[in-house]
């Protein structure tokens, strides 16, 4: 393997088969506890596309062996593993149903791929049916009493999932019929009848060979136990038949379109755990037992996005106000190991890793502030969008099937059926949230009331961090204002916390102070940054900000503010804090950015809001109840808050101007606002119509009213949507920040050009311009120059000399020796940096050691660079590096692009354009790579390489003759009995199909070259004889070879 970390879909470069690795583990006190431990091993296998890989672990203690019989056997390289068996079980894999979710009494299959070396004897389809309302779990909850007492003991299983009463087989087949496909493909089928609507179908594949090997899959330490498909109809509509908030008043109907605006995840439970684990009346578990409130006591099915996750815990989460009011509940729900969940954000697009825990959000706060979720998700969305990583919040449809009947019509229906209105989604902390969020590798602790503990607190542990919690500790013990400036910086990123810390002071997230008593709300990150400490640098990130946007009874300071806002050589901390105040307010807390993201956040929301609120508002107290009234009220209530003023029925005010002067007077607190340099201004001095080449600006002289000298000055480019555009619940809206171009200097510099690399033309821009004094204190942003830029005066050298000029994607034996080769064919040389790969391959040549590309010269990208040069001669071809991804077998996109904005080509090629190309070891090139014209999506456009293995970084030099399949009489490109029958025919004057080359006759050379098989020189019986001796008896190939090769005289096959 290469050193370092590897990704999860990484390869290793060789095949290890029989051979052991053994690593030393020293001191396991440091890392083995009493009881129960998890040891993973991470393996790679050499091809990404082999179905057949194995891995043998043992752990033992060297010497053991001699002394104690106990103890584990030693390793055996290279002879017999210790867990050998002569019969193996069958291999069953690529389990699915078809469709994922099937409508009711819509009959469906269910798929499987098994192979045994001893043949596949049978293989059943064992299967449970869970109708509504009548959920099985697997495991019972523990009782109040006992959940309070020893909240950590395991769950007794419940008999009546394994019972075998409840399941029931049926056989699958590979044989073509009941559904199944292609007969003897190892596929096994079997056809189950439709189901009824919002019915959980359970199952399992039970296999065994003729040997009486059996297997059941899922394996026992799966803790999904069993594979699962959900039948549904869709989301119906919703009948507020008791009573409405919509405008129409009692007996409205909100329609199947509006109730599915939202993503839906249901939750399948019984109706006495949903209720137990709600406590509205009683089992309320209290602060102090946190032990029992950590405990996933309750057992569920989850469906999302037509995929039903099977046994599946959940329980509450919150902290002071888990139960407040007798409505809505936080619930936090933990997905089993292999079936995390695939969640996506308010756009539909996939979040970049599956999730292992969902935390949900009740939408209001103990202060009753935070209604509709409109607070939380407006808050993370704000840190994210200043680039401090916080979690992911968007809003659901929240359904759970625990009745029968999922909407009554009876009295009060409305209250008692699935729908259970809507609630937020929090991305969690741990190391997928790191992942996501693409954050270097290192220590993470999600802080807690009361528990200081870091074992407790750690949700990722980084391969360079300290391993025993010295570095939180650290924080919480020397985090003081007694420190140097010299440790400060060491210890903690304040360039990222005061960007942190500003959405802090807009939003007034309060709830901590710098001591033990609120060491809450937040995480700490240790970005691994050991040049100064062997800790790491802290950035605060957020959590829990549901008290936020109104009262709050702290002031914002924790244990890094603390330690700067008082001491000795503090003043540039301060500074440097002010300075990104104002940057704050002249680029995000606007009332343009602020009240239009209000607004569309309550936009998708509008009308089921109001479904929400009919669900709530007056239901029965068995099932829930709250109202907080009108959204729109909450709304004003946020402008108000922003940007006016705010009070409420607790806690202190927000004065007149809102949190927006408090933030200005926070900008130009110890004087600054008669310390900072004048704000400049920006004006355009490019032609006319915003040419993305030609875009050149032109700032206004420094001037500061104190006199001090200039120090630098900065310039930015920001997109954004058109301020007027509606909201589009379909597409992003476009802010300011962060900036898509940024260029700073420490010399006065009236001129900027805008390099075309940062543009996309069509889109609208706006530029800005500050300055700094000698002091290090920035100005004011000037006030934006807002353009539309459009497209190029002229061509690029990108454009005009780039190529791609082959493309190896299926390699012979589907190996990863996959490249594609460009090539400069203009008169001038190509600068790579700014040029990339997209489409089924992605890679960046800014990484590229040399990105200068000179006229005529070829460059190879790879996709195992380690790999490639096991075959190919790599001193002579300049390789840019390995790119992501893979191309696909049956075709895939391949696009070149330059900068933002300029796409120079982008083509989506076939795996049946040519059969040479297509796993027969030749590459695709293009018959004129200086034709701007030529429709590279077309196969006229392209013809297989000369050479086997094709010509990666030279020219591929005409041989003088066609690719052709030695022996391919017929001409489908296979070698099969009809080549030998079709041969026969020539052979005896029958009617035969046409020969390919030259004048079509067995005459000709070209001809004679394909069909002479044993390589005699003539064309004769035995040549025929000698085809099906290979075909069928394990002879030699024909003459020239089992794959193509280029015959003269003959045309590509």
């Amino acid at each position: 393997m290469a050193a370092g970390d590897l990704a999860y879909d990484g390869i290793a470069a060789a095949n290890k088969e029989a051979r052991w690795e053994e690593y030393f583990l020293g001191d396991p006190s440091a890392y083995l506890r009493p009881g129960r431990n998890v040891i993973a091993v991470q393996a790679f296998n050499y091809r990404i596309g082999n179905t057949d890989f194995s891995i043998d672990a043992e752990i033992f203690v060297p010497g053991s062996e001699d002394y104690n019989t106990g103890a584990p056997l030693p390793p055996t390289p290279g002879a017999r593993n210790t867990v050998f068996t002569p019969n193996p079980a069958p291999f069953v894999r690529k389990v699915e149903t078809f469709p994922a979710q099937p409508a009711e009494g819509e009959d469906f299959l269910v798929t499987a791929m098994v192979t045994d070396s001893h043949d596949v004897a049978s293989v059943t389809l064992r299967y449970q049916i869970v109708l509504p309302g009548k959920f099985v779990p697997a495991y019972l909850p523990l009782p109040y009493s006992t959940l309070l007492a020893t909240p950590t003991r395991e769950r007794d299983p419940n008999p009546a999932f394994e019972n075998p009463a409840n399941w029931a087989d049926l056989a699958m087949v590979d044989n073509g019929t009941n559904g199944d496909a292609v007969p003897g493909d190892g596929i096994f089928t079997a056809t189950m009848p439709g189901q009824g609507n919002r019915t959980l179908f359970r199952y399992r594949i039970v296999a065994t060979d003729a040997r009486d090997a059996a297997v059941t899959v899922p394996y026992k330490d799966d803790d999904s136990l069993n594979f699962a498909c959900f039948v549904y109809n869709g989301v119906p509509a919703y009948t507020a038949a008791t009573r409405s908030v919509h405008p129409e008043g009692t007996g409205h109907v909100y329609t199947e379109d509006e109730m599915r605006s939202l993503p839906t995840y249901m939750l399948i439970t019984r109706l006495e755990d949903y209720t137990y684990c709600l406590g509205y009346t009683a089992n309320q578990i209290p602060k102090s037992n946190e032990n029992a409130r950590d405990a996933f006591n309750w057992e569920g099915a989850f469906v999302y996005n037509g995929k039903a996750y099977d046994h599946i815990k959940y329980r509450l989460r919150q902290a002071n106000d888990r139960y407040g009011l007798a409505g809505k509940r936080s619930f936090r729900f933990r997905f089993n190991r292999g079936s995390y969940i695939q969640c996506h954000d308010n756009y539909g697009r996939p979040y970049p890793v599956a999730w292992r825990t969902l935390n949900t959000g009740k939408m209001f706060d103990n202060l009753r502030v935070g209604n509709f979720g409109l607070t939380e998700t407006m808050n993370f969305t704000l840190w994210n969008l200043v680039d401090v990583p916080a979690p992911w919040v968007y809003t659901f449809h929240y359904r759970v099937i625990q009745r029968a009947d999922e909407a009554p019509t009876t009295a009060n229906g409305q209250y008692y059926g699935d729908f259970h209105g809507m609630a937020n989604i929090y991305e969690d902390y741990d190391p997928r949230f790191m992942d996501t969020h693409d954050l270097a590798d290192g220590n993470l602790y999600k802080l807690k009331d009361a528990i200081f503990d870091p074992a407790q607190l750690m949700r990722n542990q980084g391969r360079f961090g300290v391993k025993n919690g010295a570095d939180f500790q650290n924080i919480r013990a020397n985090l003081r204002p007694t420190q140097t400036p010299d440790w400060l910086n060491a210890h903690v990123n304040y360039e990222r916390w005061n960007r942190y810390h500003a959405i802090v002071e807009g939003i007034r997230h309060y709830d901590f102070v710098p001591a033990d008593s609120h060491s809450k709300n937040r995480a700490w990150y240790f970005e691994p940054d050991y040049s100064g400490t062997q800790y790491g640098r802290l950035w605060t990130l957020p959590w829990d900000t549901d008290a936020s946007w109104g009262p709050n009874w702290n002031s914002g300071i924790d244990y890094s503010k603390a330690a700067i806002w008082s001491g000795a050589g503090r003043e540039p901390f301060r500074v440097a804090y002010r300075n990104n105040m104002r940057e704050f307010r002249d680029l995000v807390w606007t009332k343009e950015l602020i009240e239009r993201m209000i607004d569309d956040l309550a936009a998708r929301l509008q009308t089921f809001a109001m479904a929400d609120r009919d669900r709530w508002r007056g239901a029965p107290a068995a099932v829930g109840t709250q109202d907080f009234g009108a959204m729109e009220t909450k709304v004003a209530d946020m402008k108000r808050f922003a940007f006016v003023a705010w009070s409420g029925s607790t806690g202190p005010a927000v004065p007149q101007g809102g949190r927006a002067l408090y933030l200005d007077q926070l900008s130009v607190a110890e004087g600054d606002g008669g310390k900072i340099p004048a704000t400049p201004a920006a004006v355009y001095t490019g032609p006319e119509g915003f040419p993305m080449d030609a875009l050149t600006f032109a700032a206004s002289d420094y001037s500061d009213p104190q006199g001090d000298q200039f120090g630098a000055m900065r310039w930015r480019l920001g997109a954004i949507t058109p301020p007027g555009a509606p909201f589009d619940p379909a597409v992003p809206r476009v802010y300011e920040v962060p900036a898509v171009w940024e260029a700073e200097s420490t010399a006065y510099a009236r001129d900027i050009t805008v390099p075309m690399t940062a543009i996309v033309p069509g889109t609208m821009y706006r530029v800005r311009v500050k300055m700094m004094d000698a002091t290090g204190r920035w100005s004011h942003w000037s006030a934006p120059v807002e353009f539309t830029a459009a497209p190029a005066l002229e061509a690029t050298p990108q454009e005009r000399g780039l190529r791609v000029t082959e493309v190896m994607y299926h390699p012979l034996e589907d190996s990863e020796f996959e490249f594609v080769e460009l090539q400069n064919i203009g008169a001038e040389p190509v600068d790579l940096r700014d040029v990339r790969l997209a489409g089924g391959i992605r890679f960046a040549f800014a990484d590229c050691p040399d990105t200068m590309l000179a006229p005529g010269e070829h460059i190879v990208v790879v996709e195992n660079q380690s790999v490639f040069a096991t075959r190919y001669r790599t001193s002579s071809i300049r390789i840019a590096g390995q790119y992501k991804g893979r191309l696909g077998n049956a075709g895939d996109r391949i696009t070149l692009a330059y900068g933002a904005g300029i796409t120079i080509l982008d083509f989506v090629f076939s795996d049946t354009w040519y059969l040479p190309a297509d796993g027969g070891g030749y590459s695709l090139v293009p018959r004129d790579p200086s034709d701007a014209y030529a429709d590279l999506s077309a196969p006229e456009a392209w013809r297989p390489s000369y050479r086997l293995h094709g010509s990666p970084g030279k020219a591929d030099d005409d041989f003088g003759g066609g690719l052709q399949l030695p022996g391919d009489a017929n001409q489908d490109g296979h070698l099969t009995v009809s080549d030998a029958v079709g041969l026969l025919r020539c052979l005896f004057g029958l009617a035969a199909p046409p020969l390919p080359c030259g004048d079509g006759t067995m005459e000709d050379p070209g001809n004679r070259a394909l069909l002479d098989i044993n390589g005699d020189g003539e064309v004769r019986l035995e040549d025929c004889m000698a085809l099906l001796g290979y075909l069928f008896a394990g002879g030699p190939p024909p003459a020239l070879g089992r794959t193509f090769t280029p015959i003269p005289g003959c045309p590509d096959v």
